[in-house]
């Protein structure tokens, strides 16, 4: 996993319109097949939908790896996590060790603090 400090996942924050990249950390060996985890850490969920988007790059530029990945919450606490088409799904791209990855959300209703993201990778 990249992107926990003390066994849990980094903390971001959606927005409406232009949210900021958070950095999950750096990556300490190649890999190639990514699965963001994005989730809304609060003890009591409302109805809220994120889009999450994961990238690489530095300060300035990014290349997406994951984008559209769609987290739903009802009031019920029922989640649903869709994504739009097989690509997100099977996400393969190689990356150097070495290499930052950052998270952002897109907000689409009223927002809830807590989001967190981490990311599984596998290569080698």
């Amino acid at each position: 996993h990249i992107g926990y400090a003390s066994n849990l996942p980094t903390s971001f924050t959606p927005a409406t319109s232009s949210p900021a990249w958070t950095s999950l950390g750096v990556t300490s060996r190649p890999f190639w097949h990514w699965t963001l985890n994005a989730m809304c850490r609060n003890a009591t969920i409302t109805a809220q939908s994120v889009v999450a988007e994961l990238a690489y790059g530095d300060a300035t530029n990014k290349i997406k790896i994951l984008e559209a990945e769609f987290n739903y919450y009802t009031t019920t606490e029922d989640v649903a996590l869709l994504r739009h088409d097989r690509r997100t799904i099977q996400a393969v791209r190689e990356l150097p060790a070495g290499t930052e990855l950052f998270v952002r959300g897109f907000l689409v209703g009223t927002l809830v603090n807590n989001w967190a993201a981490s990311v599984t990778a596998i290569g080698g």
